[in-house]
């Protein structure tokens, strides 16, 4: 599904914006800051409500030019006694365009720092969640670009205020339906209230047959009423088996086992969230396996249907170059790293065609994704690639080690991380998990414990089969200088890194015990596949590095929490979704990278921390249930249950 950018227009008075596809107006001529005022905020009874609290979670249907946001944010602000966090998501089936809604917000300069920080964040338009950080991490904003139905039923999260919004329910029914009211009261909680500007009879009568009770109130401006609401009942759990209790933990601290990219960016997504963090690690110094590379390359891939590993790298890339972004404007940052674009080289001809297609059907941004012939490519790579592919304008390559460091860094008063380390076993005893070494003595115990150690962990989880395997890689480094220094990042057949500090990377070769000569020879040889008029670098002027590369059977990673043993035959065929499934207390998964622990890494700290705080999940529901740790569990329950009928 593409997304239709919305197009700046305005009514007969010239200043009203205003939308021909739903013959509508935006807002009220009064203002849309008033209107958000009046009805969005006093009638959930903010900022009363969130006051004291934790987190709050706001829930808006129709995102238009963004003024309910930036009110709400403004008056978060504003308020001393305000939540810790505020959590906003929004919907909007076509969103504008970046430098539109800069021009939109320059009728309200009140929000001028607001808006700089919002548009310099603003995601490319495409279908699906897109997770942004604001306010220094003490906002977020999810802005779900899709149709309304369609995104709430992949909504993860329970909210605290409704804003019903959009364009009146006669120009745009669809939004304003019992479907749509129903998935919304599956979001709410107990004393979740709602607001909207309409009293039209379909909408009162739908939102109490969707579950709320409604009152009618005095409106705003030209309009006499308006709804204010609340959930009147919450949903009861299926009959035959109850979903899984979620993971509350009673304290903020927890245990990460594994000091590369992964295991670090969850230490700093909960330090940030003021939990105290140990970070142990075998080695003598953190980063030293996949995530020891010299140089790795961020970008995300695509598919022409658009499948859930496409939607995933998608998310996770926009996440990365956040951090990065953010990481890198800090005082004395460590991180190194560059986004001059990177290019795809087709493999074949049929690859080369497909990726013409892909690009064409997706119509994403050019700067997301841009198809370049061979002609095409030579001008901007200054070198003639072996066939035409993708360009990445906003790829991004990474110092893996010095990001790894920059996590740490900025949470070094709340992450203990203990090197040399090694965990020989676990058990869960008395609510706690403990972590032996090889005599077995206690090395350290927590309610919450997070494996991110790569393949090492199934060796922690005997009991628990995971479909984890490894490969062993070769990456050699070339100097800097046997290259153009214009030329950037470039991937297909094989991948050539920009440089940084004199050297650029070339892989990564498969390795087979003792030939280390071999695997470099492979991958000095590989690399002309993709640039043809690339000059060998003499062997002698090389360095080789091997490192094993984790993967999952699927090729998606292993995300969240471990599912527990099923030994119950009946409980067994009873479970046909991941929702039933059992799952281990406290004990949670980063694994099964691949090749992409730079897109991905990210993604896993997001969607771990925002499950152990219980905030709005970042992702899809659809796509947290192509990383769960359980799927490979719920498929061979349903493939006996199969058998067995």
């Amino acid at each position: 599904m593409t997304i239709t950018p919305a197009s700046l227009e305005y009514a007969s008075d010239g200043t009203t914006l205003f939308s021909s596809r739903f013959d509508d107006v935006y807002h009220a001529a009064h203002g849309a800051s008033a209107q958000a005022h009046a009805v969005f905020l006093a009638g959930n009874q903010l900022p009363q409500r969130w006051q004291g609290k934790k987190s709050f979670t706001i829930i808006e249907t129709g995102f238009g030019q963004g003024i309910s946001f930036l009110c709400t944010w403004q008056a978060w602000r504003n308020d001393p006694h305000r939540s810790e966090r505020l959590h906003f998501l929004s919907i909007e089936q076509f969103p504008f365009q970046r430098d539109d809604l800069a021009m939109l917000h320059q009728q309200h300069p009140e929000f001028a720092e607001l808006s700089a920080q919002l548009l310099a964040h603003w995601p490319h338009l495409t279908p699906g969640f897109h997770r942004i950080w604001l306010d220094d991490g003490r906002v977020s904003l999810t802005l779900l670009f899709g149709e309304a139905l369609g995104m709430l039923h992949e909504v993860v999260a329970k909210v605290d205020a409704i804003y019903l919004d959009g364009f009146s329910p006669s120009k745009n029914p669809d939004m304003w339906c019992l479907p749509v009211f129903k998935a919304l009261w599956r979001l709410c909680k107990a004393d979740t209230t709602l607001a909207t500007y309409s009293v039209a009879g379909d909408v009162r009568r739908g939102l109490i047959e969707a579950g709320f009770s409604v009152n009618k109130v005095s409106g705003f401006a030209n309009k006499r009423q308006m709804l204010i609401g609340q959930c009147a009942r919450l949903p009861r759990p299926p009959r035959i088996v109850a979903p899984s209790k979620p993971y509350a933990p009673k304290t903020q601290h927890a245990i990460v086992i594994g000091a590369g990219i992964a295991g670090c960016s969850i230490a700093a997504s909960l330090a940030q969230r003021d939990w105290k963090v140990q970070l142990i690690e075998a080695e003598s110094a953190i980063a030293q396996h996949a995530s020891g590379n010299h140089v790795g390359l961020c970008h995300p891939t695509f598919s022409k249907d658009d499948n859930a590993l496409a939607r995933l790298s998608r998310a996770g890339f926009a996440l990365t170059r956040q951090q990065l972004l953010r990481l890198g404007t800090q005082a004395n940052s460590v991180v190194h790293f560059g986004q001059q674009g990177q290019f795809q080289v087709a493999k074949d001809d049929e690859q080369e065609a497909l990726m013409r297609d892909t690009a064409a059907t997706l119509n994403f941004p050019p700067e997301l994704l841009q198809y370049l012939s061979v002609d095409e490519a030579s001008k901007k790579l200054g070198s003639r690639p072996s066939r035409g592919g993708w360009w990445f304008s906003d790829a991004a390559w990474v110092n893996p080690v010095s990001l790894c460091h920059g996590y740490i860094q900025q949470c070094q008063s709340s992450i203990d991380l203990q090197l040399n380390t090694h965990v020989e076993n676990i058990e869960y005893t008395a609510g706690l998990w403990r972590l032996f070494d090889a005599k077995q003595q206690l090395i350290a115990q927590t309610e919450t414990l997070i494996l991110a150690n790569a393949t090492a962990a199934n060796a922690l989880i005997p009991s628990h089969t995971l479909p984890l395997s490894q490969s062993w890689r070769a990456v050699t480094q070339i100097p800097a200088s046997a290259v153009s220094d214009e030329l950037p990042g470039c991937s297909g057949s094989a991948y050539l890194t920009p440089a940084w500090q004199g050297w650029r990377s070339l892989g990564a070769a498969a390795y087979q015990v003792p030939d280390l000569a071999g695997a470099r020879q492979h991958n000095l040889h590989n690399v002309r596949h993709i640039l043809p008029e690339l000059a060998a670098p003499s062997p002698e002027n090389t360095n080789t590095r091997i490192c094993a590369r984790p993967n999952s059977l699927d090729r998606l990673p292993l995300i969240g929490q471990l599912h527990a043993a099923v030994e119950d035959v009946q409980q067994r065929q009873a479970i046909h979704q991941l929702f039933q499934m059992p799952r281990e207390p406290g004990l949670l998964l980063a694994l099964g990278f691949g090749s992409r622990g730079m897109s991905w890494h990210a993604l896993a700290a997001e969607v771990i921390a925002c499950h152990l705080n219980q905030e709005p999940l970042p992702l899809e529901r659809s796509l947290l249930n192509a990383i769960d740790p359980a799927r490979f569990m719920l498929r061979q329950l349903r493939k006996n249950g199969a058998t067995q009928g």
